[in-house]
């Protein structure tokens, strides 16, 4: 059992217990080798005009996102870009060593860009519903905190932030990943990077 199948099975069980229970959508990422999604790791950026630079120096190309499935998606596709991904400064919200691309359209850069790619890889993506009270920071009940470390142990978009540490913004949330997602981001001690539609940053141990 994957942890899709096993987050989506806990769901389950405990909605048929609590038929009232607030549900919120939430998307899984994972990488996968081979297989079609518009989601990727690495790879070329989409839609630029001006390549995002920090300091003079073009920064790189981590991953670019399909925002569709959510709610309320602040655009088609999130593009999301670091100074340096070994040496990521990106620690604190509204850092200038991240920057976050929103773009509608799926086309490739026509040009080569400035900065060598990292190897692309597909994001496989897949909604589920979950219980809205296991975010926060205690989940009422043992069912609950059970699901709550299952989606902290995963990369995904929508619902709420499950912090690693203080809750440092309180801006409009689109998901977190760790570096299970993106193996070439230094994300310090086991540590998770926060996507907001105003600032990118990570927390680690």
């Amino acid at each position: 059992m994957n942890k899709y199948e096993s987050l989506q099975q806990a769901a389950q069980a405990y909605f048929a217990q609590n038929p009232e229970a607030k549900q919120e959508k939430v998307i899984l990422l994972w990488r996968e080798e081979g297989g079609s999604s518009l989601s990727y790791y690495g790879g070329q950026a989409s839609q630029l005009t001006d390549w995002p630079e920090r300091q003079g120096q073009p920064m790189q190309h981590v991953l670019r996102l399909d925002l569709r499935q959510l709610p309320q998606p602040p655009a088609d596709f999130l593009s999301l870009f670091v100074a340096n991904p070994a040496d990521n400064e990106a620690f604190l919200p509204f850092n200038d060593s991240s920057q976050l691309h929103f773009h509608t359209g799926q086309a490739a850069m026509p040009n080569t860009p400035p900065i060598a790619p990292l190897a692309s890889q597909m994001i496989q993506q897949k909604a589920l519903m979950l219980p809205s009270e296991i975010f926060g920071w205690e989940a009422p009940n043992e069912a609950l905190k059970a699901i709550r470390q299952q989606l902290f142990n995963c990369s995904y978009l929508g619902g709420q932030p499950l912090w690693l540490q203080s809750d440092e913004h309180h801006g409009a949330f689109i998901g977190q990943f760790d570096e299970r997602l993106a193996p070439d981001l230094n994300l310090g001690d086991s540590g998770v990077m926060y996507l907001f539609e105003d600032t990118a940053f990570w927390q680690c141990y």
